[in-house]
């Protein structure tokens, strides 16, 4: 079923969009936390967002005093061809300044060729937050 079945039929594919494109994408607070959408990278197999959110522990781990009291964010993302995509804080590629993280969500697998708009998705147990994104023509990787 959606969207499992798409992730499943791209996930050993390396022909994804590879490209660069900045973004200016405010969230307005979702749960406990701001974030700002500043960049996406794209490759044959996986693309990142690059972000910045508060609280910092978003991005670099949830603290362990008061833990249940912590929601902490999931990541999705789909395209206008029926893809979905599952997204993870980066493997610990994070700066904390202050109560604020820069980092990455890396999602796989890696972007349809075909798509022209993604639509990145984060959420809590209570909130979510849709973000549009107008893809560029960038070319396919090869295999």
């Amino acid at each position: 079923p959606v969207p499992w079945a798409s992730l499943l039929s791209r996930w050993s594919r390396e022909d994804g969009s590879t490209g660069a494109v900045g973004l200016s994408l405010a969230v307005p607070r979702i749960g406990d936390a701001s974030i700002r959408m500043e960049g996406l990278v794209s490759g044959a197999s996986e693309f990142r967002v690059y972000l910045t959110v508060s609280p910092a522990w978003q991005l670099t781990g949830a603290p362990f005093i008061g833990l249940e009291a912590v929601a902490p964010l999931s990541w999705w993302a789909e395209d206008d061809v029926g893809n979905y995509y599952l997204g993870t804080v980066s493997d610990g590629r994070h700066a904390a300044h202050g109560d604020r993280a820069d980092g990455s969500i890396r999602f796989w697998p890696g972007l349809d060729p075909r798509a022209s708009e993604l639509r990145i998705l984060t959420a809590t147990k209570t909130h979510r937050a849709v973000c549009p994104v107008t893809l560029p023509r960038w070319p396919a990787a090869r295999p």
